[in-house]
């Protein structure tokens, strides 16, 4: 169902404007690529926590290290996938997965990691909370220690066949995720519920999706409500042929992904 204020907005807009129509209509597949690609990622990202569970529950330390690195390396792609879903959206929307919304669960599922019973499993694979601050995430993360990167470069849970240089890619990536799942409560408070969902007419598309998830053009820069009122009270134009062109080729191999993926539950489906 499409909510009544998407519809007159629609109407005001381009009722009677055929090319116009038409561009949205190729938004609308793009958003929908976009949301099976997403629940694509969060499949691969609970089979990975279930893969982390079965090691607790009596393997090695070395198969828990490889476990959580998967989880890691899904969890980070989960994030970067809802952050682009919403790249088509007038505010950063929850990701809805089976009622819940997924960024905000994504805080909690690994929250066994810190039961003492797992102390002793965890702490032969000599890895700390911070190396998986991805998975239990603090209210408050910290950047990456530089004088971490040395052991980093030589434990398997980072290097895993990697170089310094894509060690030190990989551990920025997990903490500009880990601060996106640990600021999604207040990126819901701070947005209003006025605007219609789905963004066809705004100015610098991909400029605008990002100050929204993660402050004005710093990728590690926390979220705030200035960084979200910017943007809502940004210029509104239409969308031109290039951001459309950029957009068309993004969602080619979504749709690709999406024949794949099964059904599954999300805000703006």
């Amino acid at each position: 169902h499409i909510p009544e204020n998407e519809r007159a907005l629609f109407e005001r807009e381009y009722s009677g404007n055929i090319s116009a129509a038409s561009r949205y209509i190729r938004l609308l597949l793009h958003h929908r690529a976009s949301t099976m690609y997403t629940l694509r990622c969060i499949q691969a990202r609970e089979d990975a926590k279930a893969g982390v569970l079965q090691c607790l529950a009596g393997t090695t330390g070395k198969d828990l290290v490889a476990a959580l690195a998967l989880a890691r390396d899904t969890s980070v792609k989960v994030v970067e996938a809802v952050e682009s879903w919403r790249t088509c959206l007038w505010r950063p929307e929850p990701f809805i997965w089976k009622s819940q919304n997924y960024l905000k669960k994504m805080q909690t599922d690994f929250a066994v990691l810190r039961n003492p019973e797992y102390a002793k499993i965890l702490e032969s694979t000599s890895l700390s909370m911070q190396d998986l601050e991805v998975l239990v995430p603090r209210a408050s993360p910290s950047r990456p220690e530089d004088a971490d990167t040395a052991r980093a470069n030589e434990h398997p849970y980072w290097a895993a066949g990697r170089n310094a240089e894509a060690v030190e890619r990989i551990r920025a990536r997990v903490h500009r995720a880990t601060l996106l799942i640990a600021d999604e409560g207040l990126v819901q408070a701070s947005v209003p519920d006025a605007l219609p969902m789905l963004r066809w007419r705004v100015q610098g598309t991909e400029v605008a999706s990002k100050s929204l998830v993660s402050g004005a053009g710093d990728p590690t820069a926390r979220t705030s409500q200035d960084s979200v009122k910017r943007v809502l009270e940004g210029k509104v134009g239409e969308i031109g042929p290039k951001q459309l062109t950029t957009m068309e080729e993004k969602a080619k191999p979504e749709a690709a992904e999406a024949k794949a993926c099964g059904e599954g539950d999300s805000s703006v489906a």
